[in-house]
């Protein structure tokens, strides 16, 4: 992460899963209140200000709220009410999602889909919402 550049990327993808609250960030462990770690922001921040589009699954999109809730981008984790309302506070615009569906911010150029965040979702339920999140990707680029 440290050497890597988005100049050299046309796109940016965080596929999610726990690690990304709990090392990524501490959104894990302090909801609105987490630092993001220091490459994980400097890119999202590069690529972003680059207008370069970003793909954040599953639990990923916190990422984003806490990098860009100034931007007061539009995301989703799915329907979990008590995540919604943290990604919230960071100033983000939480969508509630079904699991094999996607959320498009277009302004910022955001791809967002819950994938894990609903545990009793099948494989192919998340698989449909990560597909139609690299097919909205391979559309914007």
């Amino acid at each position: 992460l440290v050497e890597l550049e988005s100049a050299d990327f046309d796109a940016l993808v965080m596929p999610g899963g726990f690690g990304a609250a709990l090392h990524l960030c501490d959104f894990a462990s302090n909801g609105a209140q987490c630092t993001v770690q220091p490459d994980i922001k400097r890119l999202i921040t590069q690529f972003h200000g680059q207008g370069k589009p970003i793909v954040a699954l599953c639990i990923a999109p916190v990422l984003l709220a806490a990098v860009l809730g100034e931007s007061r981008p539009k995301i989703t984790i799915g329907n979990d009410e008590a995540t919604a309302a943290e990604i919230e506070k960071c100033g983000a615009q939480h969508s509630n999602c079904d699991v094999d569906d996607i959320v498009i911010d277009d302004s910022n150029k955001l791809i967002t889909s819950p994938a894990y965040m609903y545990g009793e979702a099948s494989p192919a339920q998340v698989f449909a919402g990560i597909f139609k999140s690299i097919t909205a990707l391979k559309a914007i680029l």
